[in-house]
């Protein structure tokens, strides 16, 4: 069932029910970690040409109509939905890690407390995120665009997963994990992520952590999966996530 206009509803191909709606209701791994981070409303909901929710909405659906070959790449990159293909958001970023270790130089006990710090943070951004989509409940773009535009058989680029729109969870996760991983190793660490050589993607650089957070928010407009004010949101929800492990995780390394 749905809330009425507005609200979130089951998207194509699939139209699956609503993924774990309760999950906002978990207990955070570390007490307190997020606190004050549950993002602001959206912007108010309209149909109306012009407004700012259709203005909205009509980037999501320009953007798709001159996807680049980058932004294409970007899209299918961060996609990392849990089909058994990809590696998950969480394995995306502790793969990340990894490879950060493997040219870091981090000793036995910080890698140890770096892994915890990391698991700990996306863990409970996760908790977070979920609470504000099912506090909101907002409409995907995917719905929006067919029922309010009129472009009835507009699909997203890569597939929206079955929870509401805001905030976006991937800009949530992985702002949270690049505040964990720069914690350790600094704001101007640059690499290059080979997660996904063996599927034959190519391999992305970044100048910093951060760079590689805001990237995977941004991968959802280009994906047609979100709108960009819900990656901005997730994006500093999962940076307020990191802050308060940053300072409430004590460890002894």
């Amino acid at each position: 069932t749905t809330l009425g206009e507005g609200f979130w509803e089951p998207t194509p191909p699939a139209f699956a029910p609503a993924n774990v709606p309760g999950w906002g209701n978990n207990r955070t791994i570390l007490p307190g970690s997020i606190h004050n981070t549950l993002p602001p409303a959206p912007v108010a909901f309209s149909i109306q040409p012009g407004s700012l929710f259709y203005t909205m909405a009509k980037e999501v659906y320009d953007v798709s109509q001159s996807l680049t070959e980058t932004q294409k790449a970007i899209a299918t990159f961060w996609d990392d939905a849990p089909n058994g293909k990809y590696v998950t958001v969480f394995g995306h970023w502790f793969s990340i890690f990894r490879q950060a270790l493997e040219t870091g130089h981090v000793g036995l006990m910080k890698a140890a407390d770096t892994y915890l710090r990391l698991g700990v943070t996306m863990h409970d951004a996760a908790i977070s995120c979920w609470k504000a989509k099912y506090t909101y409940h907002l409409i995907r773009p995917v719905t929006y665009i067919r029922k309010h535009m009129g472009f009835e058989n507009w699909n997203a680029y890569i597939t929206t997963p079955p929870h509401p729109e805001y905030s976006a969870a991937h800009a949530t996760i992985s702002s949270s994990a690049a505040y964990a991983l720069e914690s350790v190793f600094g704001p101007n660490y640059a690499f290059t992520d080979h997660t996904y050589d063996a599927l034959g993607m190519t391999p992305r650089s970044f100048s910093n952590f951060d760079a590689a957070g805001k990237e995977a928010g941004l991968s959802r407009l280009y994906g047609g999966i979100h709108y960009r004010p819900s990656a901005e949101a997730g994006n500093a929800q999962g940076k307020k996530v990191g802050e308060n492990v940053n300072q409430l995780l004590k460890t002894r390394n």
